[in-house]
């Protein structure tokens, strides 16, 4: 298997787990993380409930939450890069795009090449593209980690990871 197929499915693996929005989240266990944890890690005391909420509904609706962990989008990124050994540290979705990346046209998108949006000359927020599963993204602490079309967001810039090309 390929580096970027690799990358691909460890991220995709986090859309089948039920993944959850958490900012700051690289990876923590959902399921056995403190909840004082996720309130000290979160923006507000709303947005920790909104993670509590999104939780709640899924373990109501799913009984596949064993493997379900907490990311934000760029975590997803890092903690993927990170399990495969190629990364070490942490880094935000604007320093993933400029410091483990070259910018790619969208028309020469491949499995594994990342997508970004920004917001005053910064990348604020990261996706990962497949043709299988479209974009694979932490969308928000309403939704978790999700599958998307590449047009259904306005994705901005885009890059490939240069780790996976060695």
């Amino acid at each position: 298997m390929t580096k970027q197929k690799q990358f691909v499915e460890l991220a995709h693996n986090e859309v089948v787990n039920n993944s959850l929005y958490l900012w700051g989240g690289q990876g923590e266990s959902a399921l056995t993380t403190p909840p004082e944890k996720v309130i000290s890690k979160e923006t507000s005391l709303e947005n920790a409930g909104r993670v509590f909420v999104t939780l709640g509904e899924k373990l109501k609706k799913k009984n596949t939450m064993k493997n379900a962990k907490y990311f934000d989008c760029s975590g997803l990124i890092v903690w993927c890069l990170t399990i495969m050994g190629l990364i070490k540290g942490d880094y935000t979705a604007n320093d993933i795009y400029n410091k483990l990346c070259y910018a790619i046209p969208r028309d020469k998108l491949k499995g594994g090449d990342l997508c970004f949006k920004s917001s005053n000359g910064r990348m604020t927020h990261v996706g990962i593209y497949s043709k299988k599963y479209g974009v694979i993204e932490v969308k928000g602490r309403d939704y978790g980690v999700v599958e998307g079309k590449l047009d259904e967001s306005k994705w901005s810039s885009y890059g490939r990871l240069r780790c996976l090309e060695k």
